[in-house]
């Protein structure tokens, strides 16, 4: 939408004084555009925080466990731009998690990717 709307302001003659239509519209477009702001800093600010509140829960149930082999856990955000919509939910991609077994160590192998 910012885009043709940055078009059709670039192609208007540059002299001719906005109509009150134009007006309007321009006063509406940037309203618009400062709540969907607003809501995707507030959005960032939510998940950063519930991301700080599971990795602590996480690492709390880990250390619970009293495993002989540390673990280490850290939940971030997505990426800019990442998305589940864009997600091919029929072919998985490993999460790119890697732990170290003992039975492949065994093996040769000291890490395991999933």
């Amino acid at each position: 939408m910012t885009e043709l709307y940055n078009e059709a302001r670039a192609s208007g003659p540059p002299n001719r004084p906005a109509t009150p239509g134009e007006i309007g519209y321009d006063e509406a477009h940037e309203a618009i555009t400062d709540l969907w702001d607003a809501r995707a800093e507030q959005e960032r600010r939510e998940y950063t925080d519930y991301a700080d509140r599971l990795t602590s829960a996480v690492q709390a149930r880990i250390a619970a466990l009293k495993l002989p082999t540390p673990v280490s856990v850290n939940i971030t955000l997505a990426p800019d731009g990442a998305s589940s919509q864009r997600r091919d939910w029929s072919h998985p991609r490993p999460i790119g998690a890697a732990w170290h077994s003992p039975r492949s160590a065994r093996r040769g192998s000291a890490v395991v990717r999933a």
